[in-house]
């Protein structure tokens, strides 16, 4: 199972440099109540950088986009994304979660983004030892130039090399709508763009919600289930990490 914590969900994501430990929190319970990790069935953690790693990318220009960045621009947002981690894990282990950081150099080959022979062995490791992996979304380097490797990226390339189960993208609202203004609805099966309406946030620089869907859709072809879930009701995201169904997410379909 690969557990995407948004940055919408784990930070106050309008307001700069803001974690939300509330919902933290509930992230932490949803992973006691689901029995992961367990025997044959690992967990994989990855964050965004909310108001943290993508204040200072929009700040200094930063995107998925290679280009030429000031130094200090990539400095400034490769440490907001280290802050953020520690927070992450530090309020996950108050609440009895054992995590080791992966770090997302290590784990993916920037330039192919794919998971390296490197990183897959220490997942392995890590998974074997009982502990839940952790990563996030980083500033990458190649050559002279800089670039964002999102969390969601990290996700599909993780789907491309080891047998996945399921996906969740746990954001702060209840799934997929078919507005931005999160009217209506959500959508329980969602097998494409028609009928979406995306907009960004005032921090993004990943794409927003069109790249989220993209990538699903990208992961769900690869053989893995893929669900947007509420991460801040703790009970919908047990669910899903159980293997249970849960009406109350949006979930990529065929």
């Amino acid at each position: 199972m690969i557990l995407k914590l948004g940055g919408s969900l784990i930070t106050n994501k309008d307001i700069p440099l803001s974690a939300n430990e509330n919902n933290l929190g509930k992230i932490a319970k949803a992973i006691h109540e689901s029995g992961l990790p367990a025997k044959n069935r690992g967990l994989i953690l990855v964050h965004g950088g909310g108001s943290f790693g993508h204040y200072f990318a929009k700040k200094f220009n930063l995107s998925t986009e290679r280009d030429r960045i000031k130094p200090l621009g990539i400095s400034w947002t490769a440490e907001a994304m280290l802050k953020l981690h520690v927070i992450v894990v530090e309020s996950l282990l108050s609440d009895g979660i054992a995590t080791e950081t992966i770090p997302p150099s290590e784990l993916v080959d920037p330039k192919l983004l794919t998971v390296s022979e490197r990183g897959r062995r220490h997942l392995e490791s890590s998974l074997a030892n009982g502990l839940i992996p952790i990563t996030f979304g980083y500033v990458a380097l190649d050559g002279n130039k800089a670039f964002i490797v999102s969390g969601d990226s990290i996700c599909k390339a993780l789907a491309e090399s080891m047998p996945v189960e399921r996906v969740l993208f746990a954001m702060d609202v209840d799934g997929i709508y078919p507005t931005f203004n999160l009217k209506g609805r959500i959508i329980t099966k969602l097998s494409g763009f028609d009928g979406v309406n995306t907009k960004l946030r005032l921090y993004d620089v990943t794409g927003g919600l069109r790249s989220k869907l993209d990538v699903g859709l990208q992961i769900h072809k690869l053989g893995s289930q893929v669900f947007y879930v509420n991460g801040t009701k703790a009970i919908r995201v047990a669910n899903l990490l159980a293997g249970k169904p849960e009406k109350l997410a949006t979930e990529i379909a065929s």
